[in-house]
């Protein structure tokens, strides 16, 4: 099952493919693993904290293109395009830049 969250930014979900633009991993997780603690942090940061302390990975992708030449069903991920292959997408953090 594939469950993608296309322009994910820091908003990361276990069990998903985390994609975006930027490159996630270095920008972000690196930080976080790297707090002391995280008191004062919303939950959901909180949550992902945990989760990489307790030896949790994130599946994390550079998202190439998603373009409107491509069917909508069409995503190249890190070189592979993957064709109605998806269970889910999530585009919470696209859809507030609308």
């Amino acid at each position: 099952m594939m469950r993608l969250n296309l322009g994910s930014g820091a908003n990361l979900f276990e069990g998903w493919v985390n994609c975006d633009i930027d490159d996630v991993e270095e920008t972000y997780l690196r930080h976080l693993r790297s707090a002391p603690n995280v008191d004062g942090w919303p939950e959901w940061q909180r949550r992902q904290w945990s989760f990489l302390r307790g030896g949790g990975r994130y599946d994390l992708k550079r998202c190439d293109f998603v373009t409107e030449s491509q069917p909508l069903s069409a995503i190249c991920i890190g070189g592979r395009v993957f064709r109605d292959s998806c269970d889910a997408i999530y585009l919470g953090q696209v859809v507030e830049h609308l």
